[in-house]
C-alpha cells in the first residue's frame, strides 16, 4: 500500500533507485529531451509541407517553435542550473507562448464566422431525388 503522506518522488525512488529527488530530476529532463526531439522531427517533417499558404499553417509552426524554446530553456536550467539571461528568455517564451495561444483562439473564432451554422438539417423541396427525405 501507498502512503499518500510520503512524496511521489520518494516512491519514484523506491521504484527506480536513488533519493528520488535526483531520480524525479532525471525523468523530468528526460521528458524535456524527448519531446525536444520529437519537436525536432516534426519541424524537419512539417517544414517540407506547404504549411506557410494558410493561417493553421503558420499556426502549427509558430507554435512548435515556440514550444521547442520552452523545451530548451527546461533542459538547459536542469544541465546547467541557473545562467545569466535564463529569466528574460523565460519571459520572452512565456509571452510568445501566450501570443500562440491566444492566435488560435483568434483562428477559432475567425473559422466559425465563416460557417453558417446549421442546427436542424433542412427538409428537402418537394419533387426532389434526395435520399434522405421529400417526394420523388
Amino acid at each position: 500500500m501507498i502512503d499518500i503522506s510520503v512524496p511521489p518522488a520518494v516512491h519514484a525512488a523506491a521504484l527506480f533507485g536513488g533519493d528520488g529527488l535526483d531520480t524525479l530530476e532525471d525523468f523530468t529532463l528526460l521528458a524535456y529531451l524527448f519531446a525536444f526531439v520529437g519537436g525536432l522531427f516534426f519541424l524537419v517533417t512539417y517544414a517540407r509541407t506547404d504549411w506557410r499558404h494558410h493561417a493553421w499553417g503558420r499556426h502549427v509552426m509558430a507554435f512548435m517553435v515556440i514550444m521547442e524554446i520552452v523545451f530548451v530553456l527546461g533542459a538547459t536550467r536542469r544541465i546547467f542550473g541557473e545562467y545569466p539571461g535564463r529569466e528574460v528568455a523565460l519571459f520572452v517564451a512565456s509571452w510568445l507562448f501566450a501570443g500562440v495561444v491566444w492566435w488560435r483562439y483568434f483562428l477559432i473564432r475567425k473559422g466559425r464566422r465563416r460557417r453558417p451554422r446549421v442546427d436542424v438539417m433542412p427538409s428537402p423541396a418537394a419533387g426532389s431525388d434526395d435520399p434522405r427525405g421529400g417526394s420523388s
